[in-house]
């Protein structure tokens, strides 16, 4: 399935009275009342923080820092609250993230301030991609720098592999005595404080320290940075904005589990779509996927999960001026599949009059599939697998005629034909392996019987 990005989905528009600094006032106030106390300060600091963690790339155009994140996070909230939806959600997931809103309100509105806290230590900056050109013998003195490279310039193909992984090169290109060389995007993992600093290095990253949002851009383009992530590779260490941000939560307070568990796996999403199925706006059901990622989930915290997923999707603005829903919807059709199986499956279980081998190879292809399985299409589903697994039968009346012959010749004994009308009514694979030394004589008889 594809879909096109839909007009329904709103571009993000705000009024030109809406400030950053109106809108900053507003979620001060909002975190001041969701986090009331001296207990809460330290909490409070740290989401105050998040208002400035940059926002920079393909992502988040929504603005130039956090805070329009959040912002938007809050609308959207009140439009699932309002019961507003694009067209393209299914109407049982309007339903869970309905529930999810007026189930704990407080909770939700804990959430929105909560699921990004820990981006600001997460950062990572993108330089872009660069090419050189070398002469033949500076890339062979390259290549010989390293014992990979060395490798490699024997004609070790996982070696030449493993040489440019290590120095960021995508692709080497040969030509007319030269080498070029094209280095993929730098990811320059920075602490909170090393952001800092580096802002403080220039009258540009001053003024952004300042929270002049037209600054950030051209602060970046300075520095050769194309986009900026919320997640670090640290060797063989992996860095999430989602599972840190737990972490931070747990040391600071915060004790509601459904509340983390959104936090954690709030852009679980992912997991469903990749890049290029995002870009192409295919959406494909991974039944087994889904249970992978969310496997031991109540009903409640899984309502939770979806909403988390949903409103950060809605406020993530792409370049288009929208959000791309595409990861989200794939997620939700593989939910739907996967509740559709659990209710099929009971539907098929026995199997009686199914041919075992047939069937199970039959629910194999259909659990990992592709496609959808709305619940609209259950009964049609098992009508499907009963038709293509139905066990070979016979015609016990037309056998019971033709076998007499047999029995008549002394081909068959009368025990053996009974037993062999027998199993055709109630256990006919089993015919060939009971009746091998006289299939001879059986086979062209059976054949003619078979329904």
């Amino acid at each position: 399935m594809s879909i096109d990005h839909p007009a329904s989905v709103p571009d993000f528009e705000r009024a030109p009275a809406d400030t950053r600094k109106t809108r900053i006032d507003r979620l001060h106030a909002m975190v001041a009342e969701i986090f009331p106390g001296d207990e809460a300060r330290n909490l409070r600091d740290d989401i105050e923080r998040s208002f400035d963690v940059p926002q920079i790339g393909e992502y988040h155009t929504e603005g130039a820092f956090m805070d329009s994140h959040l912002d938007l996070i809050v609308e959207n909230v009140k439009k699932v609250a309002d019961g507003k939806f694009p067209e393209e959600i299914p109407t049982a997931i309007r339903e869970m993230l309905s529930r999810a809103v007026r189930r704990d309100t407080k909770a939700v509105k804990k959430y929105v301030f909560l699921h990004d806290i820990a981006k600001g230590d997460c950062l990572t900056l993108v330089s872009s991609a660069s090419e050189e050109v070398l002469s033949k013998e500076n890339w062979e003195a390259l290549l010989a720098s390293s014992e990979l490279g060395q490798k490699a310039a024997k004609g070790d193909k996982k070696s030449l592999r493993a040489f440019k992984k290590e120095k960021n090169i995508d692709e080497v290109i040969e030509a007319g005595g030269q080498v070029v060389i094209k280095y993929g995007e730098v990811n320059r993992p920075v602490s909170w404080e090393e952001w800092q600093a580096l802002l403080a290095s220039s009258e540009l990253g001053r003024k952004v320290q300042a929270g002049d949002e037209a600054s950030l851009k051209a602060f970046c383009e300075e520095q050769d940075i194309v986009g900026i992530s919320y997640y670090q590779s640290l060797g063989e260490k992996q860095k999430s904005h989602g599972k840190t941000g737990v972490e931070q939560l747990r040391s600071l307070g915060i004790q509601d589990e459904s509340v983390l568990c959104a936090v954690e796996k709030h852009e679980v999403a992912f997991q469903f779509a990749g890049k290029d199925e995002e870009e192409a706006g295919n959406i494909f059901a991974r039944a087994d996927r889904f249970k992978t990622q969310f496997d031991g989930l109540s009903d409640h915290d899984l309502d939770f999960v979806f909403l988390a997923s949903y409103v950060d999707t809605m406020s993530t603005i792409r370049k288009n001026g929208k959000p791309n829903l595409t990861a989200f919807l794939a997620m939700s059709m593989s939910f739907e599949k996967m509740r559709s199986l659990q209710s099929l499956e009971p539907r098929m279980s026995g199997g009686a009059g199914l041919d075992s081998g047939k069937f199970q190879k039959a629910w194999s292809t259909l659990s990992n599939s592709f496609d959808a399985l709305p619940a609209s299409a259950i009964n049609a589903a098992e009508a499907k697998l009963r038709a293509e697994c139905k066990l070979d039968g016979y015609d016990v009346e037309r056998l019971r005629v033709l076998v007499e012959p047999l029995v008549a010749s002394g081909t068959l004994t009368r025990d053996e034909s009974d037993r062999l009308l027998k199993m055709a009514e109630n256990e006919p694979l089993g015919i060939t392996r009971v009746f091998n030394s006289k299939m001879r004589d059986l086979g062209p008889i059976l054949r003619q019987v078979r329904t």
